[in-house]
């Protein structure tokens, strides 16, 4: 018996032995199964998506990410697509949309959207307690004007819910771009509620309307999970990835460099250092894509300085070398640009017979006229950031080198670089007597840069004159989108120069070998579906 019992204490011991093994083993296979995750670094993005601030491409890529606008443009072809509204009738006289909602339409959390909440929607977006920027691209809707200066009540506006699946908006005039206004990303139609302000930390409180919802977010990494409510859902080919931001541009290249070439928690990221592109290039990791953002320097009008007199800023801008300041970058990353709207969009006149080559003789007949000397200093800012410097300090370069080279006195430029907000407070109190910066075309049409200088739009820093104005009202309450009136306004800005463009910037994209099929758009927006060979 005593043997017996000695011969089965031994059994159980060994058992036990082999089941934890077992369950060891089991574990760590289980460690070894965690899922590996495309991971786009995204770069710097709002906090806010309630009430964005300015026009950015990367915010306008997480707005399309995570919600859908009534109509959507199709980046292939540039044309408007259905998106919220399977289909839309225009009246005859081209001032009424008719928007009819898709039928079974409902929110990540499977609650139905109606037509109420695009109404919703745009009362609260409009609102005048909302950001200028975006009641102005829509003042074309009949009553926003006196809405967004609080002057009146939403129901004055000529949006009207016809029933659960119908809205209809009415306009002052015909308006033949209205459609591709309606398309962007920033009238995507969301919640609005105080979720949107820090999406970051209540994300999971969001309703969403686009092909991605939030899943998780950890430290400074999202986890975005196909919409299964999406009305496109079955176009989506990536069904979950993982998107990097950050809230502060400053070292965020250096960083996703690090980690993309250790094969580090980074897959995708865009505008690595200048220093860091040839490598990259050479090894086949790298997408240069050409977009509409354009370099160009801003003179502050309103400053008393040397500035705001026509005849120094003439002279500035024919001794603008592009050629030269292009090729002082770097890894193919600019393009010279002598037109103030890309050429796709728009068939430059006078503009391009200024910008296109060097006039030395009337440069300096003009630095004459202008009464410049040594003693005024000329500031320079911009945002900080490698390719900035590198323009700005190439571009004075190449404009006292001209100088020297005709025996005339340098430009004492002063440059400085800054952050986002002190860049902001520094212009907003303006204490600068150039901005160097960029602007974009935001939807498919010369308009898109036009309307910036009108003195009430939300992205014109200081430029005022009544007979831009009357060109602008003209093409809002006149149907005047023709060729002659564009044309007039490219005059009139030549005339005034409160702009002058330099260069178009090519974005770079940073992506392993088996993304090499992954495109952007002409604004800069990576297409997330173009991914979905991962």
């Amino acid at each position: 018996m005593k043997n017996f019992i000695k011969v089965l204490s031994v059994f159980l011991i060994i058992s036990s032995i082999l089941v934890g093994c077992v369950e060891k083993k089991e574990k760590s296979v289980s460690a070894g199964k965690k899922e590996k995750y495309l991971v786009y670094d995204i770069g710097e993005v709002s906090q806010d998506l309630y009430s964005i601030d300015s026009k950015n491409v990367k915010n306008n890529e997480i707005l399309n990410m995570l919600f859908s606008g009534l109509v959507y443009e199709d980046y292939n072809t540039m044309q408007i697509r259905p998106g919220l509204a399977d289909k839309w009738t225009i009246s005859q006289d081209g001032m009424e949309y008719t928007f009819h909602i898709r039928n079974g339409l409902k929110w990540s959390n499977s609650d139905n959207m109606t037509a109420h909440d695009i109404y919703d929607f745009f009362k609260q977006i409009l609102s005048c307690e909302n950001k200028k920027l975006y009641g102005y691209d829509l003042n074309c809707i009949y009553g926003v004007d006196d809405y967004i200066k609080g002057k009146t009540s939403f129901d004055k506006v000529a949006i009207n819910v016809i029933d659960d699946s119908t809205i209809r908006i009415r306009l002052n005039s015909p308006c033949s771009y209205f459609l591709k206004k309606l398309a962007q990303p920033i009238y995507n139609v969301r919640k609005i509620d105080a979720n949107l302000k820090n999406w970051t930390k209540y994300y999971s409180k969001i309703s969403y309307s686009g092909p991605y919802s939030i899943s998780k977010i950890s430290g400074n990494t999202v986890l975005l999970k196909k919409n299964d409510n999406y009305f496109l859902k079955d176009s989506i080919k990536l069904n979950e990835f993982k998107m990097k931001y950050h809230h502060d541009e400053r070292n965020v290249s250096a960083y996703a460099v690090t980690d993309f070439e250790n094969s580090k928690d980074v897959d995708i990221f865009l505008n690595p250092p200048l220093s860091e592109i040839s490598k990259l290039k050479d090894k086949g990791e790298v997408g240069i894509f050409r977009t509409w953002d354009t370099l160009a320097i801003y003179f502050n009008l309103n400053k008393p300085s040397i500035c705001s007199n026509i005849n120094f800023r003439k002279a500035v801008t024919c001794l603008l070398d592009r050629d030269k300041i292009v090729n002082s970058v770097p890894g193919n990353i600019v393009t010279s640009e002598n037109t103030f709207v890309p050429y796709e969009l728009f068939k430059a006149g006078d503009c391009e017979n200024l910008f296109k080559n060097l006039d030395i003789k009337s440069s300096m007949d003009n630095l004459d006229k202008s009464g410049y000397s040594e003693s005024q200093k000329i500031k320079i800012v911009y945002r900080e950031n490698n390719l900035n410097r590198e323009v700005c300090e190439e571009m004075v370069h190449s404009i006292n080198e001209e100088l020297k080279s005709q025996n005339k006195s340098e430009i004492n430029f002063d440059i400085e670089g800054y952050d986002y907000k002190e860049l902001n407070e520094i212009i907003k109190q303006g204490k600068y007597d150039v901005y160097f910066g960029d602007y974009n075309i935001w939807y498919d049409s010369a308009v898109s840069f036009f309307e910036m200088w009108d003195s009430n739009s939300p992205q014109n820093l200081n430029y005022k004159n009544l007979n831009y104005d009357d060109y602008v009202y003209y093409l809002h309450n006149l149907n005047g989108d023709n060729d002659n009136t564009l044309k007039n306004m490219e005059k009139q800005l030549v005339n005034d120069l409160p702009v002058v463009p330099i260069a178009l910037k090519n974005n770079v994209v940073c992506r392993k070998e088996k993304f090499k099929n992954l495109k952007e758009n002409k604004y800069g927006e990576l297409i997330v579906n173009t991914l979905f060979n991962y």
